[in-house]
């Protein structure tokens, strides 16, 4: 009897190529309460109008890309292309993350869409992710600042974020810019915003305040101030008091909105900045954003 060659290091039972690109995948996850796997377009495609809709509704999450161009890209290359897609994912939220986040979406991308699936969700059912399992954590953390910030958690818990997510995010100094971006664009204040980020353990930090683990403390807020116009001492006591004191509060607040940079001026004003050193801050925020556009300044330094 002949035997047919079998081609060396493959096993027998690989699956054929799908013949369709509409062919669905199975991305199985751990147990759900609606349903065991994701469900999604096997081939990568173009998304239809409904993932455009959900992008398009999502605020720039990089200076360089003021469209989201590269998220909507990513979906259409992970099968993400019509409702029925985003309906799965929408009912699936803890294997979404896992399935998104193992194939390249980043942790920032990752929330955004998560609550823009939810926002989807909430449509039929307005309760829809806001009833966490660990909002108690999450108003225990709060709680335990001076002044609280468990007021916050009405905002964060529509947003989708966990304690689980704010513990992620102390290792990820590079995404609070635009995390605060999108937190200051839900409803959030520009102090809140500085009193959450300080109140989130880092595990890095590129500009130590503490003189004793420093030697030279605000280093990156001194280099920025150098170049501009006015006494640096004062200039950089102005920005201490008024809570900017490490290289991502300058890569988060350069990329604000017009109204709100002006709200950090008032503030700097109350704090002894001159109209014109203002004037000379603004400039140095306006240079210092379009240089993160063009890859000109690392987030996480100065």
């Amino acid at each position: 009897m002949t035997r047919t060659a079998s081609r060396p290091g493959l096993p027998r039972d690989v699956p054929k190529p799908s013949s369709s690109s509409t062919e669905p995948l199975r991305v199985d996850g751990p147990e759900s309460s609606h349903t065991g796997s994701l469900i999604l377009h096997g081939q990568p495609g173009f998304p239809d109008s409904n993932v455009h809709a959900v992008v398009a509704a999502i605020p720039s999450l990089c200076p360089g890309d003021p469209f989201n161009f590269k998220l909507f890209e990513k979906l259409g290359m992970l099968g993400v292309r019509t409702k029925a897609d985003l309906d799965m994912l929408s009912a699936n939220l803890e294997q979404t993350k896992e399935f998104l986040l193992k194939k390249g979406i980043s942790f920032l991308e990752f929330i955004v869409i998560r609550h823009h699936l939810l926002l989807r969700a909430r449509r039929h059912r307005p309760e829809t992710g806001r009833d966490m399992a660990d909002e108690p954590k999450m108003l225990e953390f709060l709680k335990q600042y001076s002044p609280p910030l468990e007021h916050l958690s009405s905002v964060l818990r529509d947003i989708g974020i966990q304690n689980s997510d704010l513990e992620h995010l102390s290792s990820l100094d590079d995404a609070w810019p635009a995390f605060g971006k999108y937190l200051l664009s839900h409803g959030l204040q520009i102090s809140e915003y500085r009193s959450l980020r300080r109140a989130v353990p880092v595990n890095r930090r590129v500009d130590l305040a503490e003189a004793d683990s420093n030697p030279e403390p605000y280093l990156a807020l001194q280099i920025f101030l150098k170049a501009l116009k006015g006494d640096l001492n004062s200039k950089v006591d102005a920005f201490v008091r008024a809570g900017l004191c490490y290289s991502e509060d300058l890569n988060m607040v350069c990329v604000l909105p017009e109204e709100q940079i002006d709200e950090i001026l008032d503030g700097l004003i109350k704090e002894g900045l001159s109209w014109t050193q203002c004037k000379a801050v603004r400039e140095g925020l306006k240079d210092r954003a379009e240089g993160i556009a063009a890859g000109r300044h690392d987030q996480g330094g100065a």
